[in-house]
């Protein structure tokens, strides 16, 4: 048969996986790895809100001569709901995620991101871990250079440690 579309079981669904090589030098050990981040996405039509988990930095521990340390794991979940403000024109997103960090307490994180004109997405958040230096504010944004591209920068104050920039580089499948 033509001109019917084809029925996707789980269209609101989205799932990925990231696998990440890394290295480390401390005096004159060194040791590297892979891990891999996995992580769920289901995303309701009405009212536009999603719920998603994710496992972070999964792998062997890392072998410093013959000292064996564990991969810092994090667990998260989380929640958010999308507005329209002006259709076509701005749209409002807000989450609150519950962090799990291997060998820590429970925290929570928050945040919203404002996208323009789907073109430039602005954004800002508050991290509640009691062990993080700075003062639990965070900001960042990104702009779509051409149709399924996007650059994202993000950037976290971390006390006497400094700041941390993030630059990263999207490219979507669908």
């Amino acid at each position: 048969r033509t001109g019917r579309p084809a029925k996707v079981p789980l269209r609101r669904f989205g799932a990925g996986v990231t696998v990440k090589y890394f290295s480390e030098t401390l005096d004159e050990w060194k040791a590297g790895g892979v891990a891999a981040d996995v992580g769920l996405l289901y995303s309701f039509a009405v009212p536009r809100i999603s719920v998603g988990v994710a496992a972070e930095n999964l792998g062997a521990d890392i072998s410093f001569e013959s000292i064996e340390e564990p991969l810092p794991t994090i667990v998260r979940a989380g929640v958010s709901h999308t507005m329209t403000l002006i259709p076509g024109m701005y749209e409002c997103t807000y989450a609150i995620d519950a962090v799990k960090p291997r060998f820590e307490d429970l925290y929570l994180s928050a945040g919203a991101e404002l996208v323009l004109r789907e073109m430039l997405v602005v954004r800002a958040g508050y991290c509640s871990r009691e062990y993080r230096e700075g003062d639990g504010f965070t900001m960042g944004g990104g702009v779509r250079l051409i149709g399924r591209l996007l650059v994202d920068y993000a950037w976290t104050p971390y006390g006497d440690l400094g700041s941390f920039h993030r630059i990263s580089l999207h490219f979507a499948i669908n």
